[in-house]
């Protein structure tokens, strides 16, 4: 699994987004903002877009930031499950995490300031990865 850059407009993404995801993932609010704004795709090992979320980059009293969109209250991370299986969407979660740490950290920013939305409840991985 790994997470890339999708293009304002894509269809594939849009289409995922308003079958999955928040409206805060949608091209009618993300346009709305009127800032830009970053569109991640997740990438299943198949190279199948499988989900994504969205996130802003700016700066803090000069420092870099990385943080959620304005007026938006989490990245509206979502994925696709391709299990009804409890275990097994619970270990699709947990690697889903990992990928997102995996990126967040190979970011240049200096301050990480994300919500994710409120059916992530398990953070246990970023724990693990000293996020606070």
């Amino acid at each position: 699994m790994r997470i890339e850059p999708i293009d304002a407009g894509d269809a594939k993404f849009e289409k995922l987004a308003s079958e999955l995801g928040s409206a805060f993932v949608q091209s009618w609010w993300l346009n709305a903002l009127g800032e830009e704004v970053e569109r991640l795709g997740v990438i299943a090992q198949d190279g199948q877009l499988i989900g994504g979320f969205v996130l802003h980059s700016t700066s803090l009293k000069g420092v870099s930031c990385l943080a959620n969109p304005p007026f938006t209250p989490h990245i509206g991370l979502f994925a696709k499950q391709n299990s009804s299986n409890p275990a097994r969407i619970v270990s699709a979660t947990k690697e889903l995490l990992k990928t997102l740490i995996e990126y967040l950290e190979g970011r240049s920013e200096k301050i990480i300031d994300i919500r994710l939305p409120f059916t992530y409840k398990d953070l246990q991985e970023f724990y693990w990865s000293d996020f606070d």
